[in-house]
């Protein structure tokens, strides 16, 4: 149904661009939200040629579709051209991209995204916190995911379900089943709730000596 409506808004901006219709940053903005990211990104070409300069929220919209198919390289070549372009880069812009690069478990690369948050002076939050995470579980390094927990607890960011799922997840690939049960006694005394953490604990297995 999704799919429909942004096909039909696509055909709609198509016609006002015929019929001279000013198409601003907000219709364009309004079409790539929820778009795939190759369509973004041809939107936002558009959008440069039909001479509607792109905002920071228009920017993020197509970092955030980069993210959701760990297109890490295009969501970083995108807030690099947004800081080259003198739009303000912050938190969600950052946090987008961090995100990409975990879903393609490229530590490296987040560890420096997370540097760059930090020196501009922008605040690390939960969901920055989350994708670094993320990131550790994907490159079995639970070392790094631990750190990262006591880090966010130190400086009161809140622990969710999101976080602890990372959390053990990363012990779990790193046959650290020790770790992975005493973050399930962290969490169960931080009342995070543990529906979806169920699995996990059936999953734990004792490392073979």
């Amino acid at each position: 149904a999704k799919c429909n409506q942004w096909e039909k808004a696509s055909q709609l901006l198509s016609v006002m661009m015929k019929c001279v219709v000013q198409a601003n940053v907000t219709t364009f903005g309004s079409i790539i939200q929820g778009n795939e990211w190759k369509r973004a990104l041809e939107w936002l070409s558009e959008m440069a040629s039909s001479r509607v300069d792109a905002n920071r929220i228009t920017c993020n919209a197509v970092i955030s579709a980069c993210e959701n198919s760990g297109e890490w390289e295009k969501a970083l070549q995108l807030m690099r051209a947004m800081e080259l372009g003198s739009l303000e880069v912050n938190t969600i812009t950052v946090n987008a991209t961090i995100s990409a690069c975990e879903k393609r478990s490229n530590w490296e690369k987040a560890v420096q995204l997370l540097t760059l948050l930090l020196q501009s002076n922008m605040e690390a939050d939960t969901i920055t916190c989350n994708a670094m995470i993320g990131a550790c579980e994907r490159s079995l390094d639970w070392e790094k995911a631990l750190q990262l927990l006591g880090t966010m607890s130190q400086n009161g960011l809140k622990l969710n379900r999101i976080t602890f799922n990372a959390g053990i997840g990363a012990c779990q690939r790193g046959s650290w089943w020790q770790g992975a049960v005493r973050l399930l006694g962290v969490m169960s005394q931080n009342i995070v709730e543990i529906d979806e953490m169920e699995e996990h604990t059936s999953e734990l297995q004792s490392p073979s000596i």
